[in-house]
């Protein structure tokens, strides 16, 4: 190839790498950017500084962030709004709760409030309970009356509400709780009502009248001096020469408060062998007491009572200083006091007012 056909080549191939780069070059220098801004419009550059082009294209990589927070509800507003849910769920002052509770009372139980009808009412509540999941929990709930007039049925939440109602309709306190478990996650119970300070203080025997039916029937104590052959039985005679005497219903004489206490012995003697070898047990640890017997295991051979090894219930400080019992009832237990829900040590209570309460508590057995 000659040396003149070779520049006019060399001149073309120059003449076209110019105007590519005038093609590629052409936006930018009409003020136009291949780079987004923050609005999605292009960035412009025509006559800017490199640091303020560099401060433009900074800008679309700030995130604004916005404010929420009067969005989001605060949890005691929250709580609050749950605690009105229960208040008014928890009609138990409504002629169909306080009927179907009275109907379901044992004879054996009846008469002043005491832990047989908690346990007779949770029992009926368990039986004829037909368990649907619901993942609004305590937002999401059925009165007590609604729950009876159309069958029950319902979550955890509706189960607890249902109970506790059952049990202030027949004189009892009750309430809804709230828990967390590492296992179940948040859980609802029902929570029963066992006492205070004072009754944890208070025995079951009253220690005068037991020093005294010693005293004046001292014989029939003499090769049963603790008395179980003679308390744990409704009627009898123990004769010595010529005194005798004739007992009806003897347990009953030296109860603290009978018409609480006495039915629920005698339809379980063990509490009766038990109070008598220590009668310093207390209100507390009877009520407790009476559910490891009523719900333990019965040899028929020997027509006695295994009682259940223990039994959970929780004490927490109240406001004023008071410290107070109280027992879970929930529907997966398989009695009362076969609390699963009480690993965290703290939760919120629910109560029939429309009030909550959070808490710390302890968990105690017997």
């Amino acid at each position: 190839m000659s040396s003149h056909r070779s520049d006019i080549l060399a001149l073309l191939v120059a003449v076209g790498v110019v105007i590519i780069m005038a093609t590629v070059v052409k936006p930018i220098i009409s003020g136009d950017s291949i780079l987004p801004a923050g609005n999605d419009q292009p960035v412009p550059t025509t006559g800017a500084t490199p640091e303020q082009t560099q401060a433009a294209v900074s800008d679309m990589t700030k995130v604004e962030i916005k404010d929420y927070s009067s969005y989001v509800t605060p949890k005691s507003e929250q709580k609050a709004a749950v605690g009105r849910y229960v208040g008014a769920a928890m009609d138990y002052y409504q002629p169909a709760t306080r009927e179907y509770a009275a109907r379901h009372i044992s004879k054996e139980n009846a008469g002043e409030f005491n832990i047989g009808q908690a346990c007779d009412l949770w029992d009926q509540a368990r039986t004829e309970w037909t368990y649907e999941a619901d993942p609004k929990g305590l937002t999401d709930i059925t009165s007590s009356s609604a729950l009876i007039n159309r069958g029950m049925r319902g979550d955890n939440a509706d189960f607890s509400v249902f109970v506790a109602s059952l049990i202030k309709s027949v004189g009892g306190q009750a309430r809804v709780k709230t828990d967390q478990t590492m296992n179940s996650g948040s859980v609802v119970y029902p929570e029963f009502y066992l006492g205070n300070s004072a009754d944890m203080t208070k025995t079951v025997i009253d220690p005068q009248k037991l020093s005294a039916l010693k005293s004046q029937f001292s014989f029939a104590f003499t090769n049963d001096p603790y008395g179980r052959n003679i308390f744990r039985y409704e009627s009898g005679e123990i004769c010595s020469g010529d005194s005798c005497w004739f007992y009806v219903r003897p347990f009953e004489q030296i109860l603290s408060e009978p018409e609480k206490y006495a039915n629920l012995c005698y339809r379980y003697p063990e509490l009766i062998d038990y109070l008598m070898m220590y009668p310093e047990t207390n209100v507390i640890e009877f009520q407790v007491l009476y559910i490891r017997y009523r719900y333990g295991n019965y040899h028929p051979y020997s027509a006695t009572t295994s009682p259940l090894r223990s039994v959970i219930y929780t004490s927490e400080f109240e406001s004023n200083g008071d410290k107070t019992y109280w027992m879970g009832m929930g529907y997966s237990n398989r009695f009362p006091g076969d609390s699963k829900e009480t690993e965290s040590g703290y939760a919120t209570a629910f109560y029939s007012d429309g009030s909550y309460k959070d808490m710390k508590f302890n968990v105690c057995s017997f």
